[in-house]
């Protein structure tokens, strides 16, 4: 449906002649031994160099079938294959939409999560821990996160960070261990660490 040529007939007619022809075909796909989901789509990602991918399109399709890759930090290619570099904050993630006879379809994929920095001779300090009312972080940047999940990986408390010192009120958490994952202000992960809360009687 929606070819322009007519053959001469008019658009009402070559219109219906066409979805006559779409109810047919697409309607009975077994009779005709046509499948209907023609499109697979798959692709991988290797990392060049710094924030650049190469995407290879590797997709099951028909010809005459379109691509589009759609980049999580706003651009977008129609190559069949794209190498792209990526700007802006983590995480990065790529988009594949392809289309053929009114069918589209959709696959993505997140190729790069927030990167660990390496933290050799960080003076990075959290106290107390074992915690009941506050916990103080040393050698934290103004402008990170700092997020505590609980033991089932629920997010329980989520706080921006200041220069040099934050300190978090944990007064309301329930005992038990917790997760600690800090990110910096280029939402880089900083460092992960266990924290245990011991809620006072």
């Amino acid at each position: 449906m929606g070819r322009s040529y007519t053959a001469g007939l008019s658009a009402a007619i070559a219109q219906r002649l066409q979805e006559a022809a779409d109810t047919t075909v697409f309607g009975s796909t077994q009779t005709w031994n046509y499948d209907a989901d023609t499109l697979t789509l798959n692709f991988t990602a290797t990392l060049q160099t710094g924030d650049t991918y190469y995407f290879y399109n590797n997709s099951v399709a028909p010809a005459g079938a379109t691509h589009k890759w759609l980049f999580s930090d706003g651009t977008q290619s129609t190559n069949l294959h794209e190498t792209h570099t990526f700007t802006g904050a983590l995480p990065y993630s790529a988009t594949l939409v392809m289309s053929h006879c009114g069918q589209t379809d959709t696959l993505s994929k997140v190729v790069r999560l927030l990167t660990t920095r390496d933290l050799e001779g960080s003076d990075f300090a959290c106290y107390p821990n074992p915690a009941s009312q506050t916990v103080t972080l040393e050698g934290t940047a103004a402008g990170g996160q700092v997020l505590l999940y609980s033991s089932l990986g629920q997010l329980l408390l989520q706080q921006t960070t200041h220069a040099t010192q934050t300190v978090l009120d944990v007064s309301r958490l329930p005992s038990g261990w917790y997760q600690m994952v800090l990110y910096d202000e280029k939402h880089h992960l900083h460092r992960q660490q266990r924290l245990k809360i011991v809620t006072a009687p």
